[in-house]
C-alpha cells in the first residue's frame, strides 16, 4: 500500500523532471529566456493543491518565515502578487510548485494551448516556437494529469478526498491557517 512518503517521492520525481527540463531549455535556449531573479511578473499563484501546500508547508518547517500578505482571494489574479514573493523574489524558490517551476518554459497543451506552443512573451522573442525541439517542449497536460494523481492519492490518504479538488490559499496557508490533516502530517518527523 502506498504511502504519504511514496506520494511525496514521486511528486519529487515529477518535479526532478520539469527542472530537468529548465536546465535543458536553458542550455539550449539560455539567450532566449528573460526568466531570472527578480523576474516576477508571473508570480500571481494565491492557492495550491494540497499536496503542494503540503510541500511547501514541509519546506518552511525548519526556515526562517518569508514575509507574507493578508490572505485574498484563491485563484490566479493578475493583480495580485504571490504571498511568497518578496522584494521580487519568492520566499521559499527551492519547494515552489510546479506552476513556478514551469512559468517560462516552451510548453503545449489541449487545454492550455490548444495544441500550439506557447511560454511566456518575454522569452523568445521573434523565435518561431514551432521550431524548438519537441523535447524541450512541456507537455502541460500531462504534468497536470500526473500532479491531480498524486494530489488526489494524497488526499485519499489523508483521508480527506474532498479536499482533492479545493486550492487552499497560500497567504492563509502561510498565516496558520492549515487544515487539520497537513497540521498532523507537518507534526511527524519522518517526513
Amino acid at each position: 500500500m502506498a504511502t504519504v512518503r511514496d506520494v511525496l517521492d514521486n511528486y519529487f520525481r515529477l518535479r526532478g523532471f520539469c527542472d530537468a527540463l529548465r536546465e535543458a531549455v536553458s542550455r539550449r535556449y539560455g539567450d532566449q529566456l528573460a526568466c531570472r531573479p527578480g523576474c516576477s511578473g508571473c508570480c500571481i499563484l494565491a492557492g495550491v493543491n494540497m499536496l503542494e501546500a503540503a510541500v511547501l508547508l514541509l519546506a518552511r518547517r525548519d526556515r526562517p518565515h518569508p514575509p507574507v500578505r493578508p490572505a485574498g482571494p484563491v485563484g490566479l489574479e493578475d493583480d495580485i502578487p504571490c504571498p511568497l514573493l518578496h522584494k521580487g523574489l519568492c520566499g521559499l524558490y527551492p519547494a515552489r510548485p510546479l506552476i513556478c517551476r514551469t512559468h517560462g518554459l516552451p510548453l503545449r497543451g489541449a487545454s492550455l494551448t490548444g495544441g500550439r506552443t506557447d511560454c511566456c512573451p518575454l522569452n523568445f522573442p521573434a523565435f518561431d516556437l514551432e521550431t524548438i525541439e519537441p523535447d524541450l517542449i512541456l507537455d502541460a497536460d500531462e504534468v497536470t494529469m500526473n500532479l491531480m494523481r498524486l494530489n488526489l492519492a494524497f488526499c485519499m490518504l489523508l483521508q480527506v478526498p474532498a479536499l482533492a479538488g479545493e486550492r487552499l490559499s497560500l497567504a492563509a496557508l502561510l498565516s496558520g491557517d492549515v487544515p487539520a490533516a497537513l497540521r498532523t502530517l507537518l507534526d511527524r518527523h519522518d517526513l
